[in-house]
């Protein structure tokens, strides 16, 4: 979801996509500006989609008829992701 608050835009999900992207990422192990965490989370940004994989993961609960809700209308100032990811991994 996409809300505004002031005039600080916030973007947040549920969904662990960057434990998914982590793991299906071509890249994945090449230095990146800003560390492994960033470079996943510019997937989402540059995608525009909380949700930038497809097919999901299986396990995933997701609605995909909901799809289009998947989108991120503006590019949000603070971006809130839960994951199991070890941020110093």
């Amino acid at each position: 979801c996409t809300f505004k608050l002031n005039d600080t835009v916030f973007g947040a999900t549920s969904v662990d996509a960057l434990f998914q992207l982590n793991a299906q990422e071509v890249n994945h192990g090449a230095p990146a500006p800003g560390g492994r965490m960033a470079r996943l989370a510019q997937h989402l940004l540059h995608q525009q989609s909380y949700h930038p994989i497809y097919p999901p993961a299986e396990g995933t609960l997701l609605d995909l008829q909901q799809w289009q809700s998947w989108g991120m209308p503006v590019q949000p100032d603070v971006l809130m992701l839960p994951g199991r990811l070890s941020t110093f991994g």
